[in-house]
This record gives structure tokens, sequence and C-alpha cells, in this order.
């Protein structure tokens, strides 16, 4: 049995769009008017962007999720931003450091106790209505290899390391408020990605991924290593605007 989707309560994207409305007409009106149109050898250069994480659940059936009781109902979609500095190298190569936030990823759900689920006695078990919420941030550092095509066009692939920080809380039984959070980790990852600029102004794409271990792989690993994130792999789309500082 379905619930109903949590769009209404779990952070709606729709409260971004006039944002990236209003920084693509700003960015595209600055870009037009700077010169040089790319960045040059030698340059540094902040970098900002906003966009959406797509975050993919990662958690095993009886983490966060009993398929036995009911279907999970995951929000896998949240508004992201980042923001950073970059320094080109040479005409082909340049080094970026970022600070990032990709919102949350939900889940919610129907769920038993872990004696009745696990004893077998589902799903004409009790069950208690909860939801299970996600937030992530962190850093990365990438290397980026540029194509250029013409003064203004200049796709480019990139690669580096992240490490992304998750706070996980979820609802008291059968009501919308909050308890503490206790479950956080600092998850390392790797990241690959691409995309295509216009002078200053970029679709920026990319995946990160940590282990393939639902909850190991983690820095300084507690009782709970991970934290049991609900997503340890995660793809961003971004637009970014870059502004030269020499």
């Amino acid at each position: 049995m379905r619930t109903k989707p949590c769009w209404s309560d779990c952070f709606p994207l729709p409260i971004l769009w006039p944002l990236i409305v209003t920084i693509l007409v700003l960015g595209f009106l600055l870009v037009t008017e700077c010169q040089p149109k790319t960045a040059q050898a030698g340059q540094w250069y902040l970098e900002g962007g906003v966009g959406a994480a797509f975050f993919h659940p990662t958690v095993d059936d009886g983490t966060w999720r009993q398929d036995g009781v009911q279907r999970p109902n995951f929000r896998l979609l949240d508004q992201a931003w980042t923001v950073g500095i970059g320094y080109r190298i040479t005409e082909r190569w340049s080094v970026q450091g970022h600070r990032f936030d990709w919102g949350s990823s939900a889940v919610k759900s129907r769920f038993a106790s872990d004696a009745d689920y696990y004893g077998g006695h589902c799903p004409a078990c009790p069950t208690a209505h909860s939801k299970v919420m996600d937030r992530m941030t962190g850093y990365d550092v990438t290397i980026t290899r540029h194509f250029p095509l013409t003064s203004e066009w200049e796709p480019y692939l990139k690669a580096g390391a992240a490490v992304a920080f998750h706070e996980l809380k979820w609802t008291y039984p059968d009501s919308a408020e909050f308890g503490p959070s206790r479950f956080n980790g600092a998850i390392p990852m790797l990241v690959i990605g691409g995309g295509l600029c216009f002078q200053r102004l970029c679709w920026d794409n990319s995946f990160y991924t940590g282990t393939l271990s639902m909850n190991g792989g983690c820095l300084n690993g507690g009782q709970y290593d991970c934290g049991y994130p609900l997503a340890k792999q995660v793809g961003v789309s971004l637009i970014t605007f870059r502004i030269p500082l020499s």
C-alpha cells in the first residue's frame, strides 16, 4: 500500500525556481559584458551554483525501510547549492574546491518493531507511522580537464574526492515532531562529472559515491560507523557562475 507523496512537507522544490531563473538571467547579462570570456591560465576565480541533488538510496531492507510492512515512500530530490574557489593552471587544466549543501533525502512509511519484523509476524503486525530525514553537506576537491571549442564554448570533464557529512533524524511514532539526531557520519566519496560552459556560465553534472558497504568505510566511525545514511550515492546537477579574481 502506497502512502501519498511527501512533497508537500519535505522542503518543496518550487520555492527554488525563482532564484534559479534570477541567477540565470543575471549570469547571462554578466557574461555577455565581461571580458575575457573564458578563464585564463594562472587565474584564480570564485564559483557558485544552484540546482538539484538526486539521491540513490543505499540502505538495505530493515534499515529505515521495511518492505515487508509497506513499500517505502522515498523523497530523493532536493535543492542543492555550492560555493568555492578555483585556479586555472593551464588552458586545459584547473583545480577547484567547494563547500556544498545537498538538502535532504527522506522516507515516509509505517514501521514495526525489529522483533516483529525479523520474527516473521509482518505485515499483520503492529506498526506506527514515521518519517526519516537525512541532511547532507560537505566539501569536495576536483581536477578538471577543459576542451576549449571556441572563445565562448568549453566542455569539460572532472574527477576528485569529497567528504559528505550527514545528519539523520526521524519523527516520533505517529507524530510529526522530530526527535533528536542520533545518527551522524562523515562519508568519504569519489567524484566524477563534467559539463559545458558558455563563457562563465556553466551547466555542471557530478556523481558522488561512497563505499559499497551500506554503513561502512567512514571517517572516525564509532558505534554506528557511518550512522546508517539513507543514501551514499548522489547525483548533482547545477548551474554555476565563475567570477575571476585576477
